[in-house]
């Protein structure tokens, strides 16, 4: 194309049209423009399509990631407030009950949790501006740097309560014990009366509330999170 335009511009030359060279020249200057204009408009065109791309298959995998996490708290927070409906009624017996074992497996208890991330790392080292709704941007961050923290070390808490304080107990009265379901000992006194050890329920019930209470909250956070993302892949 461009030998064609070259010939054309050589002839106009060598007959002395001047005038009509200028007008040939401008409208080749005009046709070059256009023919940029177009290429970057394709590429970017192409840009958007990839961006858009990356944003749907991170959204896609986090959505997987948070449901998952969903499940897993939800099961946890109901672990917990079995926890605490035990302990108001350990508290409420002042001698042996057939149902003690059983309140006392539930109250000595804990459950692990371990946050699925791989999506938000992936977009992390992308950048979070991938992701063009400010809003949904903002609740990703809350959710993984702060908010999975806070829920991850109160899940922890209870864990080192059961490993420091419950297990010796345990091992100094336990008959059988069969984990979350039932804790036959030797001695039920040592719950049914004031002394150290029905005070640790007492104190640890407060680690129970909260974590169920921190829970909750990032289960909220959650719900928020998967209604933003689900408007957002049917765009």
């Amino acid at each position: 194309m461009f030998r064609f335009f070259r010939q054309i511009r050589q002839q106009l030359l060598g007959d002395g049209k001047n005038t009509k060279y200028l007008k040939y020249a401008v409208g080749e200057i005009i046709l070059v423009v256009i023919g940029i204009l177009l290429a970057l408009q394709i590429n970017n065109w192409n840009e958007d399509r990839k961006s858009r791309n990356f944003e749907v298959e991170m959204l896609q995998q986090i959505r997987v990631n948070l449901l998952q996490d969903r499940i897993a708290l939800s099961q946890i927070a109901e672990n917990g407030k079995r926890a605490l409906r035990a302990a108001d009624s350990i508290l409420s017996v002042t001698k042996e009950h057939d149902s003690l074992p059983f309140w006392l497996a539930r109250f000595m208890h804990f459950s692990r949790f371990q946050p699925l991330t791989n999506g938000y790392e992936v977009l992390k080292s992308k950048g979070l501006d991938q992701i063009h709704n400010k809003e949904l941007r903002f609740k990703l961050g809350t959710y993984y740097d702060d908010r999975i923290k806070f829920i991850g070390q109160a899940i922890k808490d209870i864990e080192w309560e059961f490993m420091n304080e419950w297990l010796p107990i345990l091992k100094r009265n336990v008959v059988s014990f069969t984990f979350g379901e039932s804790a036959v000992l030797k001695d039920y006194s040592i719950f049914t009366t004031e002394g150290l050890e029905r005070n640790n329920i007492v104190m640890n019930k407060d680690n129970y509330r909260g974590s169920v209470m921190y829970i909750e909250e990032g289960l909220l956070l959650i719900d928020s999170l998967l209604e933003i993302i689900d408007q957002e892949l049917k765009k």
